[in-house]
Formats: C-alpha cells, structure tokens, sequence
C-alpha cells in the first residue's frame, strides 16, 4: 500500500522549514539564535529519544507519530541548517552547509521512501498451531517474532505482512518500529501493544506475550508467559522452546520489551 499524500507532505514540510529558517535567520538575528538554539534541542532530543524507545513511546503515544517519526529527524535538521546558512558570512562556508542540508535532505527521502515504494520482505505465511513462525529471511526476525506474538491474541497475520508494517529493512528492524508494526496491526482490535521495562519475573506472569530482544542484542524473539517458565517463539528454530527464569534471564537482552496487552 503506497502513501504517496504523507511522502509529499513530509517532503514538503522540509522545504517549507529550510525556508523558514531562512527567512527568520535574514531578517532578524535574535530569531535566528533563539530558533537555532531550540532546533538544536530537538535534533539532540529526537537522537536520544531512538536511543529510548520506552520514553519516545510515552511521550509520544499517538499512531500517528508512530507512522511518521522516522521523517522528523530531517525535518528538524533542515530547519537548523536553513538559519545556519543564512547567519554565515563567507561564501564557501555556506557551500558546505548547504551541500550538508542536501545530504539530509536526500537522507530524509530515503527513509521516507517506504511510503512510495514499500519494501516486500518475507512470505505470506502465519504461525502454526503452536504459535510458532520460523523466518524465512537473515533479517525479519522481529516481523516473525510479531507473527507469532499476534498468534497468542487470536489475530493473524503474515511475515511479510508484518515486515511491511514494522519498516523492516534488510539491515534489520528497530525496537520501535517493532512496535509501530504491531500498533498498527491492532488498531481496531482490543489489544494494544506497548514499549515497556519488563522485569524477567514480570515476563514469567501467566498470559504476557511480548517481543524482547535476545541476547547478544539485534535478534528479536516472542515470549508467552506461563508462570514459572515462558514458551519462546525464536524465529531461527524450526519449534517453540520452553525456558525456566533462570534460561529466560541468560537469554533476555532486557529491560525493554514490546508487550501486546488487553486495552484498558
């Protein structure tokens, strides 16, 4: 499904602030250091709140910051280097920023991209009768960890469905992005998922099903609850383990999980 409306309007929106910056910066120098100043702010928060999915998703709980976060970076960062250019005053200096402002301008099209062109990665196969999926890929371990964590709710659905959803690239996929997937699979549903710090007790309770990260990091995994040990859907094995606390504490590259939830 292509978003062809949101990618121009994203595209944009980071014209519209390059411009502004601009402007503002041209005309009056005291705006200029005080947007600068606050532009700033929002590229170092925006930096530290990928490195926090938990506070990015409290802060920000709303699907549709969820469906467009990954352009904001660009945005803000076209903003600053709008005011940036206009405030220098030798000519090669200005270049180089600009050539700058481009380099994130081309970058803020590419991970935007999906919307025009969206990436295919998986097949169109849902979990067995014992909840497990096994990837079909290098890379969509998260999207599989997703099919088989919906498998627990009653809600099907498809690796390459969920690939789709999650923006899952060949390089991976990211903990919130993991998250975007399945808020956007739930919508309508009554289950909603959430990024939290979970304890490994917390994940032991029976009926919690989540996806955590397994350690040494970067391979996600599907744990279901079940009091007193988990079953763990790891998408690289061909069947569903079963892990006593101890296992799941060797394995689990906590704090953060994305855990799907009954609504309140």
């Amino acid at each position: 499904m292509t978003h062809l409306l949101p990618f121009l309007l994203c595209q944009s929106a980071g014209i519209v602030l390059f411009a502004l910056g601009w402007w503002c910066a041209s005309r009056s120098r005291r705006w200029a250091i005080a947007i600068s100043v606050t532009a700033l702010g929002l590229l170092t928060a925006k930096m530290v709140l990928t490195w926090e999915p938990v506070w990015e998703a409290t802060l920000f709980p709303w699907l549709g910051y969820a469906f467009l976060q990954s352009c904001l970076l660009s945005m803000i960062g076209l903003l600053f280097f709008g005011l940036a250019i206009a405030q220098l005053p030798v000519r090669w200096n200005r270049l180089v920023v600009g050539a700058v402002a481009a380099v994130i301008a081309v970058q803020g099209v590419c991970s935007s991209w999906w919307m025009v062109a969206p990436e295919i990665h998986g097949e169109l196969l849902e979990a067995d009768a014992d909840h497990h999926y096994q990837q079909t890929t290098n890379y969509t371990c998260a999207p599989s960890a997703c099919v088989s964590a919906l498998s627990y709710v009653a809600v099907p659905a498809s690796e390459q469905e969920m690939a789709g959803l999650c923006l899952t690239h060949d390089e991976g996929t990211t903990v919130f992005n993991t998250y975007r997937g399945l808020s956007l699979k739930l919508v309508g549903m009554p289950y909603r998922a959430r990024i939290v710090n979970r304890t490994v007790d917390e994940l032991m309770q029976p009926g919690v099903t989540a996806v955590v990260t397994e350690l040494p990091g970067y391979h996600a995994i599907a744990v279901h609850g079940e009091g007193g040990r988990v079953t763990a859907q790891d998408p690289k094995m061909r069947w569903p383990l079963t892990w006593t606390m101890a296992q799941l504490r060797e394995h689990y590259d906590g704090p953060v999980a994305v855990v799907i939830e009954p609504r309140p």
